[in-house]
């Protein structure tokens, strides 16, 4: 089957396992993105990404899991590429699926040369009125553009919660959330949500990745993890 044209979204195990959280930074070795004072947006989104992972990993203790008799982490980050490597088009997007990840957050940045600093939050939706009419199906097969009414509802929850962290972070300006057919999200059945910084310099990604991890650290618990 061609994972180009639908993505096969059977859903049948109901064990519990750890939060999986994907972060996907924006770009690839083919594709480097936009322009930040003379660096390209991939070079940077991984560098977000990768601070991310790393204080979340490290903020997160491992409570006694009573199914399991022992110390369980909370779960997992997982990154969708490393430096140098060239992404296939879906294939974060059957990667999460296959993955069954709880969120998938990408994460987007630009240049910015005002005063203001807006994060904006976005989920995919294709129709702002029908697409929340959807409510999930089991033991579905849904075409690749239709793969996020599995959990519209589920993503959209999580952008505004996070929108929320985040002004209350008070790191600048936040805006959302913003639901239109956002091409990084396309064919994620797994709530998916995208946050896009801009940048007046290539190195004001610090501030905004310690408020991002905090951030998320904030929404797992509070979405469900």
């Amino acid at each position: 089957m061609n994972y180009h044209l639908c993505l096969p979204l059977l859903l049948f195990s109901t064990i519990a396992h750890p939060f999986t959280l994907m972060i996907d930074p924006a770009g690839d070795a083919r594709t480097p993105g936009r322009t930040i004072n003379q660096h390209v947006e991939r070079g940077i989104t991984l560098q977000i990404a990768e601070a991310i992972k790393k204080e979340i990993e490290q903020s997160t203790t491992a409570p006694y899991d009573e199914t399991y008799g022992s110390l369980r982490p909370w779960g997992r980050v997982v990154l969708t590429r490393v430096p140098g490597e060239s992404i296939a088009p879906l294939h974060n997007a059957v990667f999460a699926n296959r993955l069954d990840a709880d969120l998938y957050v990408s994460i987007q940045c630009y240049h910015l040369t005002t005063d203001q600093v807006p994060v904006s939050i976005y989920h995919y939706l294709t129709n702002p009125v029908t697409d929340l009419w959807s409510t999930p199906k089991q033991l579905a097969l849904y075409p690749y553009d239709q793969a996020h009414l599995y959990q519209v509802h589920r993503s959209k929850t999580a952008a505004e919660k996070l929108k929320g962290f985040l002004l209350a972070a008070k790191i600048g300006d936040v805006r959302g959330v913003f639901g239109f057919p956002f091409r990084p999200l396309v064919g994620i059945k797994v709530p998916a949500i995208a946050v896009e910084i801009g940048l007046r310099n290539k190195d004001e990604w610090t501030r905004y990745a310690h408020a991002i991890a905090q951030s998320l650290l904030e929404l797992i618990p509070a979405f469900g993890g």
